[in-house]
């Protein structure tokens, strides 16, 4: 998992330098790493459980929240923009289970 994870940062700062484009925040591609993990984690539970359940709904959970925490970095907004999001998906994680 982590060579998969570092090839797709390499692929992704190549694709910066190519294109001219700049990407200030690039460290924060490095949060991606263990949304990754918690998503593989949660098909793994998935695959040998059979069922979508609080443990499978509480691994996606933090992979979308390292996801968008990655992304607020990355496009370069404020973390006082973004918080609510959180809350959000805490609050969808909380209806379907997950803990």
């Amino acid at each position: 998992m982590t060579g998969l994870v570092l090839i797709f940062i390499g692929a992704i700062l190549l694709l910066v330098n190519l294109t001219g484009n700049e990407l200030h925040n690039w460290w924060a591609l490095f949060i991606l790493s263990p949304a990754i993990n918690s998503f593989s984690r949660a098909v793994d539970i998935y695959r040998d459980r059979g069922n979508v359940d609080g443990a499978v709904i509480r691994h996606a959970f933090w992979g979308v929240f390292f996801v968008v925490l990655s992304a607020t970095f990355l496009l370069g907004y404020s973390f006082s923009l973004v918080w609510p999001v959180f809350l959000i998906l805490a609050g969808i994680a909380l209806l379907f289970g997950a803990w």
